[in-house]
């Protein structure tokens, strides 16, 4: 049975259910705290819910054994102009099969009542096969794949990692936090490096909008202070974005510190000028951003890498970061 979920204050239905699903947020710090990762999604799901998104479970024999929350991405609703939706989690106990059905039930549920117009947006974790064949089942689309690359900073050096870091006159790149109004000119130089559907609903657009829509998208970062660029002399070469989130630094995820205990700094993109590839840039820009993890404490940085992007991914690899999982973004589209 199908029914909504209004409230996450002590429903122990749902902390039944997260208690025993085996992915765990941030599961590659192996921190040994299960009652910890369980508040930390109990918390995301209550003020998903709170700000108006929407929980569907699924209930058999008086327990919760699925869950799907949504909720509302009001930049891509505004770019589009129409409802659009990221699936936050879908979660489902049971065998494979009894998993992809549970999900999918969940999914087409929730799509039902967003509207037919709606767009769909679930990024999932590559190991998670009964909710990838659930959501490819209801015609969602591969738009992105990526990994996620971690570094424990505890033993990190202040500025590691910038060798090189020079423009081919010897002079070292300057790197600063980015103002909105320089987003334009860097993203003319870099909008190559980022891949059609690395948003989800971005997916299939024009390039006139899909440069619109990915300038809007980085001015965000720039207008929270979290858009690194790198220029030589006056041009734009560089550019780096890190996640939104926490009020002690602009550049960190501080939602893990109060019930995980520790912090996050997570980059979402690096994008260099094609003719600078290989010249230094990214050793530049993940060095400085490395070094304001470590100087706010930041225990982890995280990186997130499209599969496509071998070089970045070599880079990081040299630079300590291991590889901890990948994750899949599939795309519904809905009816224009």
């Amino acid at each position: 049975m199908i029914a909504d979920l209004l409230t996450t204050e002590n429903d122990r239905l749902l902390n039944d259910l997260l208690e025993s699903c085996d992915r765990r947020p941030c599961g590659w710090a192996d921190c040994g705290q299960s009652s910890a990762s369980t508040r930390y999604l109990a918390d995301d799901i209550g003020q998903t819910v709170e700000s108006g998104g929407l929980a569907k479970t699924w209930l058999m024999d008086h327990r919760m054994t699925g869950l799907c929350v949504t909720a509302v991405d009001d930049r891509a609703s505004h770019e589009l102009n129409r409802r659009v939706f990221r699936i936050r989690h879908l979660l489902a106990l049971g065998r494979p099969a009894e998993q992809a059905l549970v999900k999918g039930l969940l999914v087409r549920d929730s799509m039902r009542q967003a509207g037919r117009r709606a767009c769909f947006v679930a990024r999932i974790p590559g190991t998670d096969l009964a909710g990838i064949n659930a959501l490819e089942r209801l015609d969602y689309t591969l738009s992105n794949t990526s990994l996620t690359l971690v570094r424990d900073l505890s033993e990190y050096v202040l500025s590691a990692g910038q060798e090189s870091a020079t423009t081919g006159t010897g002079q070292p790149y300057e790197v600063r936090t980015a103002e909105p109004v320089e987003v334009e000119a860097a993203l003319n130089e870099t909008a190559d490096q980022i891949p059609d559907g690395l948003l989800g609903w971005d997916l299939r657009l024009s390039p006139r909008a899909a440069a619109r829509v990915h300038g809007a998208w980085l001015r965000d970062y720039a207008n929270n202070g979290n858009l690194l660029i790198a220029r030589d002399g006056r041009r734009p070469v560089g550019l780096l974005a890190v996640s939104v989130a926490g009020r002690e630094t602009a550049r960190m995820r501080t939602d893990t510190t109060r019930t995980l205990g520790f912090s996050v700094g997570s980059v979402d993109l690096v994008a260099t000028a094609h003719e600078y590839r290989g010249n230094g840039v990214v050793p530049r820009l993940l060095g400085d951003v490395l070094d304001e993890f470590k100087r706010n404490g930041i225990r982890y940085a995280q990186v997130s890498a499209p599969t496509s992007e071998t070089p970045l991914i070599a880079h990081c690899q040299r630079q300590g970061f291991t590889v901890v999982g990948s994750t899949l973004t599939l795309t519904h589209q809905g009816q224009a």
